[in-house]
């Protein structure tokens, strides 16, 4: 099945947190899409697919206010 193209993003304060996420999906059978690594315009970002084949994405940016 194709993936979807609606894209949601969800913003991590470091890039630590973007790995361990990654690595739970991983050992839970997520289908993953492109692994974390250094982006361009948002720092850090990796996406996958969710249970109904849309795509997400997780991030880390320098430049997001976290709270």
């Amino acid at each position: 099945m194709q993936t979807r193209q609606r894209h949601s993003e969800g913003a991590f304060a470091a890039v630590d947190a973007v790995d361990a996420l990654f690595v739970e999906l991983r050992s839970a059978g997520v289908k993953l899409l492109k692994a974390p690594q250094r982006a361009f315009r948002c720092g850090y970002s990796g996406h996958f697919a969710d249970l109904d084949e849309f795509l997400r994405g997780v991030a880390w940016n320098p430049q997001f206010p976290h709270a």
